[in-house]
């Protein structure tokens, strides 16, 4: 037998409003300290919008109804004149969340977006470099690594983690673990974690030491 459901929540009967809400919320072109953020429009002649941004530890996912909401009022509100627009004063290795709303005419402003998530990158590093990932968070890709995985994605295979193979762990107390789990196929899947960016790579010149 097969099994699925539906759930309904939040359900409104209203007029239409003046001013539509945006749709389709994205991020491209994300830098360090930088991202540019598009959406879609349901209104014509939008002459701004307002966006607002902030890392999502000041984010609380199940507020306002499950809609999410900003939580200590640190979060960026811009004004832009265009569709795509900017997002400045980024911090590296961050995550983020934003959301956008349509400013129609003075007074008349959309409701705003769901809130769309992304992470910025590092900034490159140079030697000497040396993590032995004992400050960093558990469960997830190293900081400023990237992973890459083509299987079961339900499974975290990637990952710092406390040293649940002991006899790996070589500074206490974690270690970064890549495990290929149930139903690798070798020659089919892949698992690929991805150093960090350098930005003083000279041929000949350095070399890579790690305990394995």
């Amino acid at each position: 037998a097969t099994f699925s459901e539906i759930d309904i929540d939040n359900f409104y009967y209203e007029e239409i409003p003046s001013c539509l809400a945006p749709r389709n919320p994205s991020v491209s072109d994300i830098a360090p300290d930088t991202a540019v953020a598009s959406w879609t429009d349901f209104s014509t002649g939008v002459p701004e919008w307002e966006i607002q941004y902030d890392s999502t530890d000041n984010f609380d996912a199940f507020a306002n109804g499950g809609l999410g909401e900003f939580t200590v009022g640190s979060e960026v509100s811009v004004i832009v004149t265009s569709n795509p627009g900017v997002l400045t004063g980024l911090t590296e290795n961050t995550d983020y969340t934003y959301r956008v709303r349509a400013i129609c005419a003075p007074g008349d402003s959309s409701l705003w977006t769901v809130f769309e998530n992304f992470s910025t990158p590092c900034f490159p590093l140079t030697a000497p470099y040396f993590t032995d990932y004992d400050d960093q968070d558990l469960g997830v890709t190293a900081e400023c690594w990237s992973s890459y995985e083509t299987y079961q994605e339900n499974f975290v295979k990637i990952q710092v983690t406390n040293g649940n193979n002991g006899s790996n762990v070589r500074s206490p107390d974690n270690n970064f673990n890549i495990d290929s789990w149930f139903g690798f196929v070798i020659g089919d899947d892949s698992l690929i974690t991805t150093l960090p960016t350098f930005s003083d790579l000279t041929v000949g010149d350095k070399r890579l030491r790690f305990w394995g």
